[in-house]
């Protein structure tokens, strides 16, 4: 027999009665994740969810957007409307509608230039330097042309016209020169500034100039694209001085002389008068080659290869030939 210390025999219960008391906190430990998944979800509309974040989300939105908020339930409600909508739409299949689709690759696209391209192109300057290099190396396009002021008699031919005729409407326009020439009280004083005075009536067939002495206006030295045949304009920009007129200009149409009634010298237009057309220009032009260089910095990311042989196959429709429409007359009633 045994009459030493005995070991103490553990009651049965003991192990029962702890696990009674982990069973609350383990409980608690299993629906807390549950608890704080159901709290971050607000709604479920079919197999989507409502998120407190998206919620928060739109509620900047439209504090950013200065919209009135007039209660949770009204925007979660707004929210849970554009929700069906959007599934309504899928399960419709119109977000795979081609121009829903193309209207989706411009936003992105879009979306791309903003986030790369655009804050590059709005930080676009120009310096003086610039503007004064640009303006002296195209003088020309700021310099207002040489002209002259023009009158001319007129007397018309034609190709079945007889020899004697011509010569006749001939001996008619030298005999004006003569008159001019002497100083004739039919051209009166100061020939220079009124043409070829009363004389343009009776020896002229022009008659858009006739009854203004012949006067025909200022012309740009230089040009021939005006209405009358080179030679006559060849002939009044090469008169010297004032007053100073042509011989008998024979041409297919008619006969012509002409006078140098005026005349003003080039004139260039000064740097300040056109240095804010210069800057925009060269904004442009910069704003232009940041997009070219963009552009192909964004091709030469991908591998691109062009079937040139299909691409041959196309027809390209003759917008030309496509009639117009009709337009519709508006509704009086």
């Amino acid at each position: 027999m045994n009459f030493g210390r005995q070991t103490p025999v553990e009651p049965r219960w003991r192990p029962i009665a702890l696990a009674l008391l982990c069973l609350p906190l383990w409980l608690a430990s299993c629906s807390r994740p549950e608890e704080q998944k159901e709290t971050s979800v607000l709604a479920w509309v079919g197999d989507e969810e409502i998120t407190l974040d998206e919620f928060n989300e739109e509620l900047e939105r439209r504090v950013a957007a200065g919209r009135p908020i007039t209660g949770k339930d009204a925007v979660l409600q707004d929210m849970i409307r554009e929700e069906v909508l959007e599934q309504r739409a899928r399960a419709a299949g119109l977000d795979k509608d081609p121009e829903f689709q193309r209207q989706i690759r411009k936003m992105l696209i879009g979306k791309l230039r903003e986030q790369e391209l655009n804050l590059r192109l709005r930080d676009v300057e120009v310096t003086e330097g610039e503007i004064t290099a640009e303006y002296e190396q195209h003088l020309e396009e700021h310099a207002r042309p040489a002209k002259i002021r023009l009158a001319m008699l007129y007397l018309k031919t034609a190709p079945k016209m007889g020899e004697e005729k011509v010569a006749e409407l001939r001996d008619q326009l030298e005999l004006a020169r003569e008159n001019i020439s002497k100083g004739s009280s039919a051209v009166g004083r100061g020939v220079a500034s009124k043409g070829f005075g009363s004389l343009a009536i009776s020896n002229s067939e022009d008659q858009a100039s006739r009854y203004r002495g012949g006067d025909i206006g200022w012309l740009d030295i230089g040009r021939f694209d005006y209405r009358w045949p080179q030679e006559v304009l060849s002939a009044g920009y090469a008169l010297k001085d004032h007053g100073d007129f042509s011989g008998v200009i024979e041409t297919p149409t008619g006969l012509y002389v002409v006078m140098k009634v005026d005349s003003r010298e080039k004139v260039m237009t000064p740097l300040a008068d056109v240095e804010k057309g210069i800057k925009n220009r060269l904004i442009l032009r910069k704003r232009e080659e940041l997009e070219s260089a963009f552009e192909e910095r964004m091709k030469k990311s991908v591998s691109i290869e062009i079937n040139h042989e299909a691409l041959a196959s196309v027809t390209v429709p003759d917008r030309a030939a496509a009639k117009p429409e009709t337009p519709t007359p508006p509704n009086l009633q």
